[in-house]
């Protein structure tokens, strides 16, 4: 089992994220950068919501079991089973915060929202689920995949950040306290389980072929 220190350090990192902003989204009031930034993002053309939206379901529930029976199929078991475990836990995690902090959605504190979604009375903003499940599978695929497919997962979450803005779902806090959610746990996982025994994180293995070369 390999424990690496900079798993704790950005679990230490992102839990301090999340207090800070929970704390700044249990206020009554709604900053003035937060509405800039979503007015921005929210004020896009409407022709963007196709092109957008089949990324954002990269931080739904169902790509839980999804990425972790893809994880599983390729014999990647440790990682199959922190996804599914971690990723459903962080998914709950993130309904208690928003039953806990009940900050509304953009469409209930702002007028003049362009609204792309429909939510069922009652439902909250704070935190992101989606931002967290996209946040946690990023933080595990910095562990264990190749560096193309590490790029690609960052570039999705930003997609999956702007589009839960643009479709009116969230102020950016709440994407803020989602992503640093998903990546608390998941570090926090790697740090007290390891990464896989046989395998060394994609980095150092990279490291190793290379300085295997030079001999």
């Amino acid at each position: 089992m390999h424990r690496r220190k900079g798993d704790i350090i950005a679990a230490v990192v992102a839990l301090a994220v999340l207090i800070v902003a929970t704390l700044m989204a249990l206020s009554d009031n709604v900053a003035q950068w937060e509405i800039s930034v979503f007015r921005f993002v929210n004020d896009w053309p409407d022709f963007v919501f196709p092109i957008i939206w089949p990324f954002m379901q990269y931080g739904g529930f169902l790509t839980i079991p999804i990425v972790s029976a893809v994880a599983f199929y390729f014999k990647r078991k440790r990682l199959a089973i922190k996804l599914l475990g971690g990723g459903v836990g962080i998914y709950l995690a993130a309904i208690v915060i928003k039953n806990f902090v009940e900050r509304g959605r953009p469409v209930d504190l702002l007028t003049g929202v362009n609204s792309r979604e429909i939510f069922t009375g009652g439902s909250f903003g704070f935190t992101s689920g989606h931002a967290a499940v996209a946040a946690t599978i990023v933080t595990y695929t910095l562990v264990y995949l190749p560096k193309r497919w590490r790029i690609a997962s960052i570039a999705v979450l930003a997609i999956v950040a702007v589009g839960r803005l643009y479709v009116s779902a969230h102020f950016p806090l709440d994407i803020i306290g989602g992503a640093a959610l998903g990546i608390a746990v998941a570090s926090a996982i790697n740090f007290i389980f390891g990464v896989s025994p046989d395998k060394k994180p994609a980095h150092q293995r990279a490291k190793s072929a290379e300085a295997g070369g030079k001999k």
